[in-house]
C-alpha cells in the first residue's frame, strides 16, 4: 500500500536509490508492504512514519486507486493532513524526495508507466469524458464475468461500448452539440456481442468483441469525430478486464479463450459520461429518436 501526500496542489514523491534491488533509480509514491497480522491502514501509518517522519490518522475510507501489474499490486490512499515535517527518513531506500506539480509529473521516470496518470488524476486532473452506447446492463452474462475477473472495475464502471474516447474529443461542448444532433438523426441499432478477445494474451486487457455489421456504431463515430476531432483505431468492444484495475487478465484469457457470447443487444440511447480516479457519472443521455428500420445483426 502507498500514500499520495498532497500539499498546495503538489504531490510528495520519493526517488528510489540506484542501489535498490527492485525498481532502482525511479520515482515512486511512499509506502511499503503490509506485515503479518497488520491491517493496511496500520501499515500505511507505520510506513509514513518510517519513510517520511510524519504521523497520520489511520485511513478509514476506501483507497482512491489500485494499480495492478505483473510485478506488484499497489493500493493508494490520498493524504492531505499529517503531523510533523516531511523529511527523507529512509535515506537507504530513497536518495531524494520532492514535491511535484501536475505539470512536472510527466517528465519523471516512474517505477511503472501507470503512476504518472494516477498522480495527475489525484492532483485534480480534469475527469475524462466520453460517449458510449447505453443498454449493456441488460447483459448479466457480461457483468458476471467482469465481477469474476475485475471486481474493482465492475463496481466502478458499468459495461459499455465506447463510441468516442476522451483523447479523441477534447472539446466537450462541441462533442455535446454533435451528439445532440446525431441522436435526432439516428435510429435505435442492433449490435451483437461475439467472442472473447485479448490484447497481449490478456496482459493488456480482456474484451468481448462487438459485431457492428449494421454499422450503427461506426456511423456514430464518423459523425462525432469529424475535424477538428481525430479518431483512433479502436474497434468496438466491451472491457472484461482492465490492466489498471486487475492483474487477472492472463488468467482470465486462458479461461475464456474461444468463448462465444453471441448476445444481441438493442441500443436506443447513448450517454455522455465522466470518469475520474474513483467515480463514474452519467452526465447526459441522448435517446436515439430517428424512426428508421431496426434490423437484426
Amino acid at each position: 500500500m502507498a500514500a499520495l501526500l498532497v500539499r498546495e496542489d503538489r504531490a510528495l514523491l520519493c526517488h528510489r536509490s540506484p542501489s535498490r534491488a527492485w525498481f532502482p533509480d525511479a520515482w515512486d509514491v511512499p509506502g511499503g508492504h503490509v506485515e503479518a497480522e497488520e491491517s493496511a491502514a496500520a501499515a500505511l501509518v507505520r510506513e509514513l512514519r518510517e519513510e517520511l517522519g510524519v504521523e497520520i490518522e489511520p485511513p478509514t475510507g476506501s483507497p482512491v486507486r489500485r494499480v495492478v501489474t505483473d510485478a506488484f499490486e499497489l493500493t493508494v490512499w490520498r493524504v492531505d493532513t499529517w503531523v510533523g515535517e516531511v523529511r527523507n527518513a529512509a535515506s537507504s531506500e530513497h536518495d531524494s524526495i520532492g514535491w511535484f506539480s501536475q505539470a512536472q509529473v510527466d517528465a519523471l521516470s516512474f517505477v511503472d508507466d501507470r503512476l504518472p496518470s494516477m498522480v495527475a488524476d489525484l492532483l485534480g486532473a480534469p475527469p475524462k469524458v466520453r460517449i458510449h452506447l447505453a443498454g449493456l446492463l441488460a447483459c448479466p452474462e457480461v457483468q458476471a464475468l467482469r465481477l469474476r475477473w475485475d471486481p474493482v472495475m465492475a463496481a466502478l464502471v458499468p459495461p459499455h461500448v465506447t463510441v468516442a474516447y476522451p483523447e479523441e474529443v477534447p472539446d466537450v461542448d462541441l462533442l455535446v452539440r454533435r451528439t445532440t444532433a446525431l441522436a435526432q438523426e439516428t435510429a435505435p441499432m442492433a449490435i451483437r456481442l461475439t467472442s472473447v478477445v485479448a490484447d497481449d494474451e490478456g496482459r493488456g486487457g480482456v474484451f468481448v468483441a462487438v459485431d457492428d455489421s449494421q454499422r450503427g456504431w461506426a456511423g456514430l463515430r464518423l459523425g462525432l469525430l469529424r475535424p477538428p476531432f481525430r479518431g483512433s483505431g479502436y474497434p468496438p468492444h466491451v472491457t472484461l478486464v482492465h490492466p489498471r484495475t486487475s492483474k487477472s487478465g492472463p488468467a482470465a484469457y486462458r479461461a475464456l479463450r474461444g468463448t462465444r457470447m453471441d448476445l444481441p443487444v438493442v441500443i436506443d440511447e447513448i450517454a455522455l459520461t465522466e470518469t475520474g480516479p474513483d467515480h463514474f457519472r452519467v452526465l447526459q443521455t441522448f435517446p436515439l429518436r430517428h424512426h428508421g428500420h431496426l434490423g437484426t445483426s
